[in-house]
């Protein structure tokens, strides 16, 4: 091979390779695809905690999100992405009910006050 391939070959592969990790780099993270980190997750966890008891084994405490974190990862994974889809909902749906509200109020006839 010609030293101009040779160059061009290197190149290309190199061009290649960045293109690659720039795009796997810019992924959104999803929960239920690789790699999860407990701490990585404040917001559900504090969500998991306060909504359930403390995890009691003798004398021990535990919180409840560590427990489920680090005795079912696949578990945590689930009602994670649980969470997070009813999250990204939650706007949606107090907008709607609003718009309910607004439009029952409308319709409501209005009582008159003669006596």
């Amino acid at each position: 091979m010609e030293p101009v391939q040779t160059l061009l070959a290197a190149r290309a592969a190199d061009a290649l390779v960045h293109y690659l990790f720039s795009v796997h780099r810019n992924y959104a993270r999803d929960p239920s695809v690789g790699r999860v980190r407990y701490v990585d997750f404040d917001e559900f966890n504090e969500y998991v905690d306060g909504t359930n008891e403390p995890v009691q084994v003798l004398d021990l405490v535990f919180k409840p999100s560590e427990t489920l974190f680090y005795v079912d990862e696949d578990a945590y994974r689930t009602k994670l992405a649980e969470y997070q889809t009813d999250k990204a909902l939650e706007p949606e749906e107090d907008t709607a009910s609003e718009t309910q509200v607004n439009n029952n109020s409308l319709h409501q006839p209005q009582q008159s006050t003669t006596t």
